[in-house]
């Protein structure tokens, strides 16, 4: 019931209503003016303020991925600098074949401060099947041969977000994922994307959409449970991991695919998942953050309330009704249902006919919206980090709006620090789990079975130990005769 019940800190939400809520904020999500009891000409606004504040933290703080010092040991458990300096640029190899890191760390930075919390999956990606070779082609006359191979992806380490509603924690008031007693991540498949990651999994051909179940299926493959969450198409994947109980499963549709002790790791177990918040709630023990648009929209609504109120009043006074007495009832209702080019009106007394007495927006108005706009500014960063002027901007006006910017960004800045030393260790122990894997080529010329081999890592843009910048080569083996029996 963690995740279908309402938390006092989402102010009696669920966490479902919370993320929602949170993003449309961030998108501006404007409700309709039925949903408001509004009228058609009233003014129906949402301004961005919220989306200009996420932008100015984002963009201050995520330039670069923080840089992290790897350290390693012998088997004699003394420090070892080869050892660190190797998986290190393992590390750097990993996320630059696969990944663009100072893109990452912007979406990660993006997404935390909308959502509160972000959860990163660190996995190793792994793919065969049916690939077409294009053996040649021509432009003029659009024919294509091919040839179709039966292809094994070495793989590499991936970094995959997942949503926070869809990873199901054991208690609410433990903090530190880590700390979880036990994780349930529900993700949902098409056929193409399950085939491409479980079918070489023994039981995965038992694995149907809900299209293909039947009415005694239903029953068999646990359908009750699960039948009302998918659609048409889907495969509902369940994985399951318990670091207590030493466990990690993963059921497709109601049908176990692997049940086995936890992977990552060895004799101490981590769950591969690095999470980090935007800011802790009063409760700090609270196992989400709170997010940016959570912490404005106090601010936000009186802000968009101020500016809607304004246009009404603008446009009052731009189409200004008309008093006009019971004796020249009869000729304005004339003028108003024929329509025509003259601008000549006919009364019995002109002194029974005059403008409605409209205030217009008023300075104390404005003086309001400053004091808003000024209370979102002490809640998250002011006009000048977002690249407007200040009025009569002098350079210690510069100074102190961003030094107040830094003490508030800093705590998100060592927040995504955070989240980027927890994908390191998870990657670290991924590379240790699957690089040193062999791998297998198809068959030799002249030979009929296979060669398998450790694999070779090309890093380029590397500092080698000349001082010259050049590409690293890092081949895996048992020992140090394996390389040289390979070179030789």
């Amino acid at each position: 019931n963690v995740m279908n019940k309402s938390h006092s800190e989402f102010n009696e939400r669920t966490l479902a209503q919370f993320v929602d809520d949170s993003q449309k904020r961030a998108n501006s999500y404007t409700p309709s003016r039925e949903a408001q009891d509004k009228e058609a000409w009233q003014s129906n606004v949402f301004t961005g303020t919220t989306r200009n504040k996420v932008r100015a933290y984002v963009s201050s703080v995520a330039k670069e991925p923080p840089q992290i010092i790897v350290k390693a040991v012998d088997t004699e458990n003394n420090q070892s600098v080869m050892r660190a300096d190797v998986m290190k640029q393992l590390l750097r190899h990993s996320y630059i074949t696969s990944e663009n890191p100072e893109t990452e760390i912007v979406f990660d930075a993006w997404d935390c401060s909308v959502n509160g919390t972000i959860v990163k999956y660190d996995a190793y990606l792994r793919k065969q099947g049916k690939v077409k070779i294009v053996t040649g082609y021509d432009p003029s006359t659009g024919e294509v041969e091919f040839e179709e191979k039966d292809e094994i992806n070495d793989g590499t380490p991936v970094e995959i977000f997942v949503p926070i509603t869809n990873l199901f924690k054991k208690s609410a008031y433990i903090r530190k994922i880590q700390d979880q007693p036990a994780l349930l991540w529900v993700d949902y498949m098409d056929r193409q994307k399950f085939e491409c990651e479980f079918r070489k999994f023994k039981n995965a051909t038992f694995v149907k959409e809900k299209t293909h179940l039947s009415s005694g299926m239903i029953d068999t493959f646990f359908g009750k449970q699960w039948m009302s969450r998918v659609d048409e198409d889907q495969i509902e994947v369940l994985r399951y991991y318990n670091k207590e109980k030493d466990i990690y499963r993963i059921v497709a549709s109601g049908v176990l695919l692997i049940d086995a002790p936890m992977l990552w790791g060895k004799k101490k177990k981590i769950y591969p998942f690095a999470e980090a918040i935007f800011e802790p709630f009063a409760n700090s023990r609270f196992a989400w953050g709170n997010s940016l648009p959570n912490i404005l929209m106090p601010h936000q609504d009186t802000e968009n309330m101020m500016i809607n109120s304004m246009l009404d009043k603008t446009q009052r006074t731009l189409v200004t009704p008309m008093l006009i007495g019971t004796a020249n009832k009869d000729a304005f209702d004339i003028e108003d249902e024929f329509v025509t080019g003259s601008t000549k009106i006919y009364v019995d007394d002109v002194t029974q006919v005059k403008p409605m007495p409209i205030d217009g927006v008023n300075p104390s108005e404005f003086n309001m919206l400053k004091l808003i706009s000024q209370e979102l500014s002490l809640a998250s960063v002011d006009a000048l980090q977002e690249g407007f002027s200040g009025s009569g901007v002098t350079a210690r006006e510069i100074v102190i709006a961003n030094e107040k910017s830094n003490e508030i960004k800093g705590m998100f800045f060592t927040m995504l620090k955070d989240l980027w030393l927890q994908k390191v260790r998870i990657r670290s122990v991924n590379i240790l789990m699957n690089y040193n894997q062999k791998s297998k080529v198809g068959k030799i010329v002249g030979k009929e079975k296979s060669e398998e081999f450790f694999k070779q890592f090309n890093v380029p843009n590397t500092e080698l130990s000349t001082g010259e910048k050049g590409t690293l080569q890092i081949r895996l083996a048992k020992d140090a005769n394996e390389i040289l029996a390979k070179n030789k």
